[in-house]
């Protein structure tokens, strides 16, 4: 199936049935859908898809799920819904405030790390390097794998609270991320911030280290497209 919108893919799947239902393309108010299998081998998309863009409609009122019997086309259709897209752009601003807050805590953070890792954690915030950067490459989860690097940097900063501070700004990050299929978060771009992060914490430099983890959290609030309240980020 063709994405003609912005949004999931679930939620592009929901505009694109939503459509066909109000053209009576394959199904018109009232007609039962055929099982998931083969509704979802309809539109080229995975059972799982299809199951979150039938919950979706059912939740606007579209579909009519109906216990032992299946899954019905509502006899009054809506003219238009968003189907979430508000829901999205919510979370794009939750996203944008959080790297704003990584942003004014992390720079401070890999400086402090520089001066306070010992020769272990040092190590380790490098070993954690390199398996983001095979991971980026391999298109593993890139996600867990920068937290990874991230959380060794913090830990070597020998600081309790932000050793549990941290991690909670993660988790927000990745229950954000979950809604933005689609997105491309990490690229070769970050791999070179990394790399360039690394080669200052090598030598404890913690001006440069300090500057190049504010150049990559802001080329990743670049990336990520979010919304602009009109304040540069730097």
């Amino acid at each position: 199936m063709a994405a003609r919108n912005k949004g999931s893919l679930s939620q592009q799947v929901a505009k694109q049935l939503l459509s066909d239902f109000q053209e009576g393309v394959r199904y018109r108010p009232g007609d039962k859908l055929p099982n998931e299998n083969d509704l979802a081998g309809e539109y080229g998309v995975s059972r799982g898809t299809l199951r979150e863009a039938i919950r979706i409609l059912s939740s606007h009122g579209v579909l009519v799920v109906r216990r032992g019997m299946g899954t019905f086309v509502a006899e009054q259709l809506p003219e238009k819904a968003d189907f979430g897209l508000m829901e999205l752009l919510t979370q794009k601003t939750v996203l944008k405030e959080l790297f704003e807050l990584r942003l004014m805590v992390e720079p401070r953070c890999v400086a402090l790390a520089c001066r306070r890792a010992t020769s272990e954690e040092l190590r380790n915030i490098l070993r954690l390097g390199e398996a983001f950067e095979k991971t980026v490459l391999e298109r593993g989860d890139s996600i867990a794998a920068d937290q990874a690097f991230h959380s060794g940097i913090v830990q070597a900063m020998h600081n309790d609270f932000m050793a549990q501070f941290i991690p909670g700004i993660q988790r927000s990050i990745s229950q954000s991320a979950a809604l933005q299929d689609g997105v491309n978060w990490f690229s070769g771009e970050t791999v070179e911030d990394h790399r360039l992060i690394l080669s200052f914490l090598r030598i404890r430099d913690q001006e440069g280290a300090e500057a190049a983890m504010r150049l990559h959290l802001v080329h990743i609030i670049n990336r990520l497209n979010l919304p602009d309240d009109g304040e540069p980020v730097l």
